[in-house]
């Protein structure tokens, strides 16, 4: 590979550095206005809210401030979402003489020769119930992605019609959860391997962001994701007769950092780390309105609790389901990850802000 090396990314003649930053989408209508996807022609791939292009228009200003290292090259997954995530994060990586009052890309002029774009199926949301409802899927199976109208929808002159994807195609309906975290560690994996010499930005969905440090950080639990959370990866690479060797990614996210939260998935964990996760899975459940203010649960079943969990990219991974039933089940009269609730007990509403249960 005889390319010259990016700026900002060589320690010496023959070592070279990779940065990788993982990022979820912005605010997703369905989270605001759940009727949305009642009248939809496509329920299956809300648009973002325009409080969403804010954010991701600011995240992609904080970005190019705090980063220390050039975006060379953005990849992004072909749902709404994340493509219009990733045209306000371009738009402020490349902007030209914006000023701090300037919340999102209209108007802004930007330098589309500072990093190209490309659609990469393999970054899409995972297809199954746990991401998207059975009764918003399609019917057919045919998620209906344009790429030409998608990439159209991309900041002007910095899409790479040259690049092909690693994946050629959309993941087939009803992967596993597993397989879906397997596609997010092997399509970041591939993606780096393919542009060595260069900085990728990744924009995805909650799942491929938890594994983004969970596939990296041994014994790591991802628990929260919000919206427009990113990771930051990186890595040596050792320049050796046009080729490399490359090292384990590390990780520099820390916990709580750029809105990503993780704890120790030990089962020996306990402690601080414990009720740190507890806490933030009680206030997320109040955030999505699964209790009320008396911290009753409003008959919802556990299938519902984890698809509006989901739904918001809090991942609690394999720990949901026993903190839900021992924790949680105990206090709300949840006995097990059954369809139906039992009969639903109280709770004050200052052990809820808590964390409190016992």
């Amino acid at each position: 590979m005889d390319a010259p090396l990016p700026e900002n990314n060589t320690i010496n003649d023959s070592i070279h550095l990779q940065n990788v930053v993982v990022m979820r989408h912005g605010d997703r209508i369905d989270s605001l206005e759940p009727l949305w996807v009642t009248t939809a022609s496509r329920p299956w791939d809300p648009p973002l809210v325009e409080a969403g292009r804010i954010r991701a228009f600011c995240t992609g200003r904080k970005l190019k401030t705090d980063l220390g290292f050039p975006i060379h090259r953005v990849f992004v997954s072909p749902f709404l979402r994340c493509i219009q995530t990733a045209s306000e994060v371009v738009s402020a990586l490349c902007a030209v003489g914006d000023g701090p009052d300037v919340v999102s890309s209209r108007g802004v002029t930007i330098d589309s020769s500072k990093l190209k774009v490309s659609i990469e199926y393999g970054l899409c949301e995972m297809l199954n119930r746990e991401a998207i409802r059975s009764d918003c899927s399609p019917k057919d199976g045919n998620f209906g992605f344009n790429i030409s109208e998608l990439e159209a929808m991309l900041p002007t002159g910095t899409v790479d019609h040259a690049v092909k994807p690693v994946y050629e195609e959309l993941p087939q309906w009803e992967e596993t959860v597993m397989g879906a975290r397997t596609r997010y560690e092997q399509i970041i994996k591939a993606l780096t391997d393919k542009y060595p010499l260069e900085n990728l930005l990744l924009v995805t969905h909650g799942e491929g962001v938890g594994v983004s440090v969970s596939a990296f950080l041994k014994d790591i639990s991802v628990y929260e994701v919000e919206y427009c959370a990113y990771s930051q990866l990186r890595r040596s690479l050792v320049h050796e007769k046009k080729s490399f060797i490359a090292g384990e990614f590390e990780v520099l996210t820390h916990n709580g950092q750029s809105g990503i939260s993780y704890c120790s998935a030990s089962p020996m964990a306990t402690g601080a780390m414990h009720d740190e996760m507890r806490t933030a899975m009680i206030k997320g459940i109040l955030n999505l309105g699964l209790i009320d203010c008396k911290g009753d649960v409003r008959g919802l079943s556990c299938a519902t609790i984890q698809e509006r969990w989901s739904l918001h990219g809090l991942k609690l991974f394999n720990l949901f389901e026993t903190l839900l039933s021992i924790d949680i089940g105990q206090k709300w009269g949840y006995s097990t990850c059954q369809d139906q609730p039992t009969t639903p007990q109280t709770c004050n509403q200052s052990d809820v802000d808590a964390g409190i249960t016992e």
